[in-house]
């Protein structure tokens, strides 16, 4: 029988394990706050906490499963837990994904914009195009607003050129979106969903978008 996190095996009894307890927590009540999983990591990182397995450094899906498991409803209470997943189900992430295929010995491309909810992981639109320009991802926009006219997530990208102009900002706070950007180059969506960006790296923080 695998033990959750937070709790101890006493004779044939699980009970809470308290120093653990206080780690749940923080993490239910830094992610209700608004951090990214990203942040959360890396402040369990610099507190020297070390993960379920044992590892120095948590993974941004251990996190988002601890978010995720029921049994911590007798560690955070209903409301928190059910907090937190009413905001794992109001958060979108975005990206452009770059393909090359060959005709003959001509390199072609195409770029895949997608949005994925955060927590299921289930595609909210996709757009595939030969050019990878502002149009794209605001047809990619428009296609999860004509699907989900009532949803306001948390909406988050890198900082490609296509999600940090005034019109694309504008879009989203017309439908009552929050814009959540990604430090240069780096963004959380390609770990979440499996696919492998045009850009690199591992998203390590993110703001909200403010000026421009």
């Amino acid at each position: 029988m695998k033990i959750p996190y937070g709790y101890v095996l006493v004779g044939e009894r699980i009970a809470i394990h308290e120093e653990r307890t206080d780690v749940v927590c923080s993490i239910f009540e830094y992610y209700l706050a608004g951090a990214s999983l990203g942040k959360i990591v890396a402040m369990l990182f610099a507190k020297s906490i070390a993960s379920p397995t044992g590892n120095a450094k948590w993974t941004r899906a251990a996190v988002d499963k601890l978010l995720a498991n029921k049994k911590y409803i007798p560690i955070v209470g209903v409301d928190v837990y059910m907090d937190a997943q009413f905001e794992r189900d109001h958060r979108w992430l975005t990206d452009v994904t770059e393909f090359k295929y060959y005709v003959g010995s001509s390199v072609h491309k195409l770029y895949l914009s997608i949005i994925l909810e955060l927590c299921d992981r289930r595609t909210v639109s996709f757009v595939l195009r030969d050019a990878n320009d502002s149009a794209l991802v605001h047809e990619t926009l428009d296609q999860a607003l004509a699907s989900n006219p009532d949803a306001h997530p948390l909406f988050h990208s890198d900082r490609g050129f296509q999600y940090t102009t005034r019109v694309f900002h504008d879009k989203l706070a017309a439908a009552g979106m929050t814009q959540s950007i990604s430090q240069v180059g780096k963004c959380i969506l390609w770990r979440a969903s499996g696919a492998s960006s045009s850009g690199s790296g591992t998203m390590a923080g993110n703001s909200p978008a403010g000026s421009y």
